[in-house]
C-alpha cells in the first residue's frame, strides 16, 4: 500500500486560514483508508503557533513541527519530505495553505499519476 503524504508549510495562518485544506484531506482520507499522512512545517513566530493537539480532529497521521524563524517554502517543504521513509510508489504533494479540492477530483488525479509510471 502506498502513502499520500501531504506537505504543509506554514506562516502566520490561522486555523480558519487552512480548515478548508485540512477538510479536504480528510475527505480524501474517507476514500484512501490509512494511506493519508500529513506533515506541517510551521515558520510562525512563537506567539502564533499551533500545538498538535490543534489538529486532532484529523483522521489520519500528522507531524507536525515549529521554528520559530522563516526558512522559506522550499527548505521547509524539504524537511517534510525528510520526515518520511518513501517508496517508488509513494506520492508526497506540497500545498499550499489557502487551497482546497474536491476528494474526488483529487483521485482521480492520483490514479492518473499512479497508472503513469513515467510522470
Amino acid at each position: 500500500m502506498s502513502k499520500i503524504v501531504f506537505s504543509l508549510v506554514l506562516y502566520k495562518q490561522k486555523m480558519k486560514d487552512i480548515l478548508p485544506l485540512l477538510e479536504s484531506i480528510n475527505a480524501l482520507n474517507e476514500l484512501y483508508n490509512n494511506q493519508i499522512f500529513l506533515s506541517i512545517y510551521d515558520n510562525s513566530d512563537i506567539n502564533k503557533r499551533f500545538s498538535l493537539t490543534d489538529f486532532k480532529f484529523l483522521e489520519f497521521p500528522v507531524k507536525y513541527f515549529h521554528e520559530a524563524q522563516n526558512i522559506g517554502f522550499g527548505k521547509a517543504n524539504n524537511l517534510n519530505f525528510n520526515n518520511y521513509d518513501f517508496d517508488n510508489n509513494d506520492i508526497f504533494i506540497i500545498s499550499n495553505p489557502d487551497t482546497y479540492f474536491e476528494s474526488k477530483e483529487m483521485k482521480k488525479f492520483i490514479t492518473a499519476f499512479q497508472n503513469h509510471d513515467q510522470i
